[in-house]
């Protein structure tokens, strides 16, 4: 491939446009530009869901499919288990609170939650409580509490898990 192609790519920023020339068949202009976009939109799509789940901090991965619903979970009126799976609770900003004996399944719930939260897109950020108390008591010596809630303030989606310790 030509290497002025390669330096305009990373000029532009277009990291995966560079691999996509490679791999798309040319057929006709517009389709083929139309398929290297492609490439590009998806290659960004992915790295933005695997920079949102790094960020997120998950203790463990923890899906929707491995959950097991049983009798003993009770949800509000207003909401469904299917508006809970579609993350419809974030769009209308609404809190959700997992209430139960240890071992029930909160943080699995919680988790799997916060994952498909990330694969669609939303900021997540999970968080022991007692770890969160002591990251602000951190910023809070050091003088940068205010960046942290700032951090804070811009995520879609907080889980805090353990609050009773």
């Amino acid at each position: 491939m030509n290497e002025d192609i390669l330096t305009l790519c990373k000029q532009l920023r277009l990291a995966y446009v560079a691999e996509a020339i490679k791999e798309v068949p040319f057929t006709e202009p517009e389709e083929y530009l139309y398929q290297v976009l492609l490439k590009e939109q998806l290659g960004r799509e992915q790295a933005k869901i695997a920079r949102n789940l790094k960020q997120a901090r998950f203790i463990d991965t923890k899906t929707l499919e491995s959950y097991q619903w049983h009798k003993d979970i009770c949800l509000p009126g207003h909401l469904t288990k299917d508006e809970l799976e579609q993350l419809d609770f974030i769009r209308r900003k609404e809190n959700v609170i997992l209430v139960g004996a240890p071992g029930t399944g909160k943080t699995h719930l919680a988790s799997a939650l916060g994952r498909k939260a990330c694969e669609h897109g939303f900021e997540v950020r999970f968080y022991r409580v007692s770890h969160l108390v002591e990251e602000l008591e951190h910023a809070l010596h050091t003088g940068k509490l205010k960046q942290f809630r700032s951090k804070l303030e811009k995520v879609d989606l907080m889980i805090l898990d353990e609050m009773g310790y």
